[in-house]
C-alpha cells in the first residue's frame, strides 16, 4: 500500500463511536461521502469536534 493511500485511510479508524455507528446503519448526513472523510476535511482526533464537523 502506498504511504498517501495509508495516511489518507488510517484516520478512518479513529471515528467517533456515533459517527461510525451512524454509517453503519445508514443516517449519516448526506454530503458525507467517503470522498469527504479521505480528502475533503482534516478529521480531528478528538470524538466531540468530528461530530461538530461531520454531522452538523
Amino acid at each position: 500500500m502506498d504511504a498517501s493511500d495509508l495516511s489518507r485511510i488510517l484516520p478512518l479508524a479513529f471515528l467517533s463511536p456515533k459517527l461510525t455507528e451512524a454509517i453503519l446503519t445508514g443516517r449519516q448526513p448526506a454530503d458525507l461521502t467517503l470522498r469527504k472523510l479521505t480528502r475533503g476535511v482534516e478529521v480531528p482526533i478528538e470524538w466531540v469536534k468530528q461530530d461538530e464537523l461531520l454531522r452538523g
